[in-house]
């Protein structure tokens, strides 16, 4: 989450350097920000709900934003995001939960076993073993001064969220010269 909270920041200062004015963020339009909002929810309630419920509860939550995103209009932001949010749900899909390595892991300061690890109850997350599938497509980059995990999707996802707002905040109108 911090993660995310960071590209926001970033993408609304670059947009303000650039020119940009946070107004126009208010009139940004996004087709079925309702359903996002529910998908994201339910990935925050995964940590608190029975163990047997966390893989439909991730899958139905990821089905929800590809349904949301492709409903929208096609800009480069939304199909960054798209790619991003796609490839997450491959690897979840494919393994049960996003993979995660111990050693990557123990880089941003993680310091139990893999028993631990492979116990460790936020709904999302599965131990990255020798039968995951895909596996770079896992949490495998560690960002160790945000004490976090992420995988090539939820990078292409930040991503597409800077274009997003970068071409939501600049001026859309003709220039005076």
């Amino acid at each position: 989450m911090s993660v995310v909270i960071l590209f926001l920041f970033l993408s609304v200062f670059f947009g303000l350097l650039r020119g940009g004015k946070i107004e126009r963020l208010l009139s940004l339009e996004i087709a079925y920000w309702w359903l996002m909002v529910v998908a994201l929810l339910l990935q925050a309630l995964l940590a608190y709900t029975p163990r047997q419920f966390n893989f439909p509860m991730l899958i139905l939550s990821y089905l929800l934003l590809i349904f949301a995103l492709s409903r929208n209009k096609a800009s480069l932001g939304i199909v960054i995001i798209a790619v991003g949010v796609f490839l997450n749900f491959a690897v979840i899909a494919l393994n049960h939960g996003m993979p995660v390595a111990l050693e990557t892991a123990r880089r941003i300061g993680f310091r139990g076993s893999r028993l631990d690890l492979a116990q460790a109850r936020d709904g999302i997350h599965v131990l990255l073993t020798k039968q995951s599938l895909l596996p770079w497509l896992g949490d495998v980059i560690p960002v160790a001064w945000l004490r976090t995990m992420l995988s090539p999707g939820d990078i292409l996802l930040n991503l597409g969220v800077f274009f997003v707002i970068q071409e939501q905040m600049k001026y859309k109108g003709r220039h005076r010269l």
